[in-house]
């Protein structure tokens, strides 16, 4: 994204909205260009992810998103990171050992 003058006044702006009180423009163009910089690397590391299978950290086999059963799971697995059949087999065992 290039920084123009424009979005420098933009900037300028929205700080003085947020922060009740005006900036100048070469820390406004300095904040901006951080922003901007920040913004780019997450994009490039999303985009460079997006692709990457994910791995159960238990088993190391390739998770299908479409396995989870339910809401349950989906939650599990943000958590753990386990997929369907890990879960089943630690949870089940769990329960066994709690009875």
């Amino acid at each position: 994204m290039q920084i123009t003058e424009g979005r420098v006044s933009q900037y300028m702006d929205l700080y003085l909205e947020e922060y009740g009180k005006p900036i100048n423009r070469v820390q406004a163009r300095n904040e901006l260009t951080a922003l901007v910089c920040l913004m780019e690397s997450v994009y490039k590391y999303c985009n460079k992810t997006k692709n990457m299978e994910t791995l159960c950290p238990n088993c190391r086999e390739v998770i299908d998103p479409d396995s989870f059963r339910d809401e349950v799971s989906i939650e599990e697995f943000n958590i753990s990171g386990f997929c369907q059949n890990c879960q089943d087999l630690t949870f089940r065992n769990g329960r066994q050992q709690a009875n």
